[in-house]
Formats: structure tokens, C-alpha cells, sequence
């Protein structure tokens, strides 16, 4: 023990099993969610619809991709030169909340398959053809959604774009997309 300064030792005695359990539980709990920070429970049956109407309007262009179970952040300064007048709503949430994507935005197809990244990681390394997909902004009378995607195809091969989709008749229909980058 260092002179001066005093150590005060834990001790489990008279402690319960039950107490220790509890407290185990505890710290595991606490520590997992700091884990997966910001990631949550799977997006809500709009927020579906939207990302299911997007995988659409990207097979037609893409022959295959492995798509990222996590989404990323909506880049709302990236956005919008692509929004022409439609104002988002809540959209500190979709800048900052992470969901993780379930297996039904992918059609029953095997040019396009759901991967899990982790966060924190270089999602680009080893996966070629990585199609990664931002939370969704939508405007005040949800009419029209928002959403960034990367596509990386190679070292030298992607892009990245905002596209904006408008309900119609009970579907999201893809109006326009603005390119953000391209390589």
C-alpha cells in the first residue's frame, strides 16, 4: 500500500446471492448498452416500408450488393440540397439515432444479402459491393422520406447519394436522388 493513502478493501462477506447476482446483472446491463452505442430495436413498419421501396429503386441499378444490418446517421447538411422546399421533422433523431436493419427489407432474392457490421469498425474492409443505408428523416405529415446511402464497390469504385421518396397511394415512390459523392 502506498504511504498515505489508505485502500479500503471489498469484502462479499454478508453479502447475499441473490444481492450479487443482482449487482452482476446490473454492470452487464449498463456496460452492453454502452457497447452498441446508439444502436436500438429494429425500425418501425414506415420506417420499413421506406427502405424496402429504396432496396426497389437500387436493384434496378445495381445487379448485387451485401447490404449493412446498421444504418448510419442522416447527414442532414448532406441532404439538403436534394430536399427542394420539404421540411424534416425530428431530424436531431435521425442524425444521431443507429437501428439495426431486419432481414424482411431484403426481397426473397440472392443478389443482395444483409451482413453485420459492427459499430466502430471499418465497415469497408474485405466487403465489396457494401451498400450502407442512413436512418430516415420524413416531413411533418409524413408524405415524403428522406434517406443517404454509400455504395462501396472496390478501392476506387462507389458512390454515396440522398434520395427522397414521396407516399403515393399508400407506397413510397422515389422521386429524386442528388448525388453527395462519387469515386
Amino acid at each position: 500500500m502506498a504511504r498515505g493513502k489508505r485502500e479500503m478493501p471489498i469484502s462479499l462477506r454478508g453479502c447475499s446471492l441473490r444481492g450479487l447476482v443482482a449487482l452482476v446483472t446490473s454492470v452487464l446491463l449498463v456496460t452492453s448498452q454502452f457497447a452498441v452505442a446508439g444502436v436500438n430495436k429494429p425500425p418501425a413498419a414506415e420506417e420499413i416500408a421506406v427502405y424496402k421501396a429504396f432496396m426497389v429503386y437500387f436493384a434496378a441499378r445495381t445487379p448485387n450488393a451485401q447490404v449493412s444490418d446498421v444504418t448510419a446517421m442522416l447527414s442532414v447538411p448532406l441532404a439538403d440540397h436534394c430536399l427542394h422546399g420539404i421540411k424534416l421533422e425530428k431530424t436531431d433523431a435521425a442524425a444521431k439515432d443507429i437501428h439495426t436493419l431486419p432481414q424482411e427489407i431484403i426481397s426473397a432474392t440472392d443478389r443482395f444479402k444483409l451482413v453485420t457490421i459492427r459499430p466502430g469498425s471499418r465497415h469497408s474492409e474485405g466487403l465489396v459491393g457494401l451498400l450502407q443505408l442512413s436512418e430516415i428523416g420524413f416531413d411533418a405529415r409524413h408524405q415524403y422520406a428522406v434517406l443517404n446511402y454509400d455504395f462501396h464497390c472496390g478501392a476506387l469504385c462507389g458512390e454515396g447519394a440522398t434520395v427522397v421518396f414521396k407516399k403515393l397511394g399508400g407506397s413510397w415512390k422515389h422521386i429524386r436522388s442528388c448525388g453527395n459523392w462519387i469515386s
